[in-house]
């Protein structure tokens, strides 16, 4: 999950035998052109855990909550989406059954008729496989984007425990639903305070969008609040 910020190669943790402690491997990669190392350094898992819980905590959820508002208030955006997906892939088995009968009819007759509507269907195949694939981009498993929204959701306002486990490997399987990869680079003149770059999950990635035109609209209604005070 953790990416080095000059060469981009994943990084490590180690713990130290004398105080216990766990620390982020300095990053190993060799120039084999030039045999020298990566200069990426080492720091504390401490920090990386603090950025993670303020990313987590103080940006992820409050924008999740904005957008689970948002569902909330509107549930047939949902509902839509879902019914439009099932309406699409039965269109698609039907049109791939004319499609079989047409192309034996085909085999059989030289009736141009039978190509034109051959090429009519396939393009209708093609516009139904995109907006198909348009409805379904929120997931690699094909799961509607609000469904898998919806289980995010669920884990992070429910089941937060996950994300403060004392099991690394829950952690990370917890967080990396939400964050994946965070880029790392050494501050060599704050130490305490390394270069970190987040990159949301797909998911997280819109609901962050939503977020931040939410915040901008409430701002402008802010702002046009004072402005009338003022007049």
């Amino acid at each position: 999950m953790l990416k080095c910020g000059i060469c981009g190669r994943t990084m490590t943790f180690y713990k130290d035998s004398k105080n216990g402690r766990t620390y982020l491997k300095p990053c190993s990669k060799v120039d084999f052109t030039t045999g020298k190392r990566c200069p990426n350094g080492a720091s504390s898992l401490v920090v990386i855990d603090q950025f993670i819980n303020d990313v987590m905590w103080k940006e992820i959820k409050p924008a999740m909550n904005v957008l689970n508002e948002q569902i909330a208030k509107n549930t047939e955006i949902l509902d839509t989406t879902s019914s439009r997906v099932k309406e699409l892939t039965n269109q698609k088995k039907d049109i791939n059954k004319q499609l079989d009968k047409l192309l034996d009819l085909m085999l059989t007759s030289n009736d141009h008729r039978f190509k034109d509507k051959y090429s009519q269907l396939q393009y209708r195949l093609q516009e139904v496989e995109k907006e198909l694939t348009e409805l379904q981009s929120g997931d690699s498993d094909g799961k509607d984007w609000g469904d898998v929204f919806l289980e995010l959701n669920k884990e992070i306002h429910i089941l937060p425990y996950k994300g403060k486990s004392k099991d690394p490997k829950v952690i990370n399987t917890f967080i990396k639903k939400y964050i994946d990869p965070i880029v790392y680079k050494k501050n060599d003149l704050e130490p305490d305070k390394p270069y970190l770059k987040v990159h949301y999950t797909e998911t997280v990635q819109q609901a962050m969008e939503v977020y931040k035109q939410y915040r901008k609209e409430m701002n402008e209604k802010l702002e046009a609040r004072k402005q009338k005070a003022i007049l």
